[in-house]
């Protein structure tokens, strides 16, 4: 089989009326702190396979979904297994329901300011789309 990117996405997932985001320690990505993401799966429309992903790692549903940018991971050393490539598109959306419930891919969570999140060890993907939210918000 021919290897071929993978094609994910991200969620900057905002609290329901409050500005601050939800980022998960995920051992993937060797303890550092991602958005909530996953795979597309074939036939799946991208927001059908944003909804999905994250109500699987959190239990949200989410609403106000807007593309933000797009990301590349190539053989990433941050990455658990540093073989792959991905393709991830991230998108801001907000929380509209659901009870926040993490899934095994996470050790943690936490719900934080778009810029304290900063300060925390980040993947350099999720980083650089808070980065970019912040300059062009």
């Amino acid at each position: 089989m021919t290897e071929r990117p993978r094609l994910t996405v991200g969620a900057m997932l905002f609290k329901k009326d409050k500005e601050k985001i939800l980022l998960l320690k995920s051992q993937k990505w060797n303890g550092r702190y991602i958005f909530p993401c996953g795979h597309v799966e074939f036939g799946e429309t991208l927001e059908t396979a944003l909804k999905r992903e994250v109500r699987e790692e959190t239990g949200l549903e989410i609403k106000d979904i807007r593309f933000l940018k797009v990301l590349e991971f190539i053989k990433s050393s941050e990455y658990n297994d540093n073989s792959l490539h991905f393709v991830g598109l991230q998108y801001f959306c907000r929380e509209s329901e659901g009870d926040l419930k993490i899934n095994r891919e996470a050790e943690s969570y936490v719900w934080t300011s778009v810029s304290e999140a900063l300060k925390l060890d980040l993947e350099s993907g999720t980083r650089e789309t808070i980065e970019d939210y912040l300059a062009n918000k």
